[in-house]
């Protein structure tokens, strides 16, 4: 055979890896896609009550799903950015304040030693 054969007998079977690859992963969309319908149908049908037990209407739903999943998220984030400071040991801000408040009570406490000191050596000389 032919180098120019071999080149595009290669071409074309990387060109028809690249598809059936493609193949898969719109596959995996539409299964990702028939999953969200499912649960959006859920949602659209599932009854709701606000505080004072009259049904919530879909955007009222949405509205309320929302701020669960936004203060879910919050609290997730907040999670792994404290797991990843104590990983990557960086000191967070309140770390920082407790070892500064802890430094100026020691510096006080040094002063008051130091006045003691001074007043002993007054009182022995």
């Amino acid at each position: 055979m032919k180098a120019r054969t071999l080149v595009e007998l290669a071409a074309i079977s990387s060109t028809l890896y690249t598809i059936s690859k493609d193949q898969e992963l719109l596959d995996k969309l539409n299964q990702w896609a028939e999953k969200g319908k499912e649960k959006i149908n859920a949602f659209v049908k599932e009854k709701s009550v606000d505080e004072n037990g009259k049904e919530m209407d879909f955007l009222e739903k949405l509205a309320s799903r929302i701020e669960t999943s936004r203060h879910d998220m919050e609290e997730r984030v907040g999670e792994l950015v404290r797991s990843s400071y104590d990983r990557m040991h960086i000191v967070h801000k309140d770390e920082i304040e407790k070892i500064s408040h802890q430094l100026e009570t020691l510096k006080k406490e040094l002063a008051i030693v130091h006045t003691k000191l001074n007043k002993q050596e007054k009182k022995e000389a």
